[in-house]
C-alpha cells in the first residue's frame, strides 16, 4: 500500500464534510428558497437537518462526513401542528412534530465545491419527525427533486 494514501475519516478528513447547518441555510437563500410560509398538508417541503443528525454518531454514520445530507424533501407530509411545541432538553430548541404517513423522504447532500445537491438516501415509512419551524423550506424541484 502506497505510504500517502490515508483511510479517511472525520478527523483527518475534516474539509471533506458537507456543508453545516449555517452554510446550507445560506445555500438556500442564495438560491431564492424561501423560508416556508404556510404548510399544506400533502404538498412537498424542503427541511434542513440540524448538525445533531449529521454528526459522527448520528442516524447517517454509515455514509461519508462529504455525504451526510444536509436537506430533506419530504413529498407529502401529513401533519404539523404549530400550537404543539415539544418539550426537549434545550429551551432554546423549540421543535415541532411533522407527521410523514408513508410519504417518500429524500435526502440530500450539498457539496461544499461545486454547491450541487447530492440525492444520497430515501425512506417511505410512517415516522414522526422532530423539526425546528425555522429550518422548514418550501420546495424547490430543480434542485431537490423527488428520487424516483
Amino acid at each position: 500500500m502506497n505510504a500517502e494514501m490515508k483511510s479517511l475519516t472525520p478527523e483527518n478528513n475534516s474539509e471533506k464534510k458537507s456543508l453545516n447547518l449555517q452554510e446550507t441555510i445560506d445555500f438556500l437563500a442564495n438560491k431564492g428558497i424561501q423560508p416556508l410560509a404556510v404548510f399544506k398538508p400533502g404538498e412537498p417541503i424542503l427541511y434542513v437537518l440540524e448538525e445533531m443528525v449529521r454528526a459522527d454518531d448520528g442516524p447517517f454514520k454509515w455514509l461519508p462526513a462529504a455525504d451526510r445530507p444536509n436537506v430533506v424533501r419530504m413529498d407529502s407530509p401529513e401533519g404539523l401542528n404549530l400550537d404543539k411545541p415539544l418539550n426537549t432538553e434545550d429551551p432554546n430548541r423549540i421543535v415541532y412534530v411533522l407527521k410523514n404517513k408513508f410519504g417518500k423522504a429524500d435526502f440530500y447532500s450539498i457539496d461544499r465545491e461545486t454547491g450541487i445537491p447530492k440525492f444520497v438516501a430515501t425512506e417511505s415509512k410512517l415516522k414522526a419527525y422532530q423539526v425546528r419551524k425555522e429550518l422548514l423550506y418550501s420546495p424547490n424541484d430543480e434542485l431537490f427533486p423527488k428520487a424516483e
